[in-house]
């Protein structure tokens, strides 16, 4: 398996010594696994990596992905299937996935709405959004409204 946990930045989160979740800052430009040359198919190796890591060591795995230009020209829309940029296949290896939309106007008053792109084995609508409101910029969210 190709070593993601040499592969950094990556952050382990343990609870009495028991992994439960890992952070990897921004998974599409982690460095690709051995052979893999075109540019789609390292986002779709890296992708099927983080789903075997999780599968393996039981765990949530956390990143960032990158959004299309489609998703900044759709000023305040919520996030869909069709807002990510790279080998689309990356949505069919999570279990899920939350679009988060900051507008200008929402970044005043320190909101973010998020919104399910993906989720395996539940319901779930694009379209229903929950506010969150707090310090964003130190990392201090407050999940406050259900929208949609």
């Amino acid at each position: 398996m190709w070593d993601l946990l040499n592969a950094g930045p990556f952050h382990r989160f343990t609870v009495q010594g028991v992994l439960t979740h890992n952070c990897i800052d921004y998974a599409d430009i982690l460095a690709p696994p051995a052979g893999v040359r075109e540019t789609l198919d390292q986002i779709d190796a890296t992708w099927r990596h983080l789903r075997r890591l999780s599968q393996e060591l039981h765990c949530l795995v956390i990143t960032a992905t990158q959004a299309s230009a489609l998703a900044y020209s759709d000023k305040g829309a919520v996030l869909g299937k069709k807002h990510f940029s790279g080998r689309k296949t990356k949505l069919a290896h999570v279990n899920g996935m939350l679009g988060m939309v900051v507008t200008a106007a929402d970044r005043d008053k320190g909101l973010a709405r998020l919104n399910w792109v993906v989720r395996r084995d539940a319901r779930y609508s694009e379209a229903a959004q929950l506010l969150m409101v707090g310090c964003l910029d130190c990392g201090c969210p407050l999940i406050c409204a259900s929208l949609g």
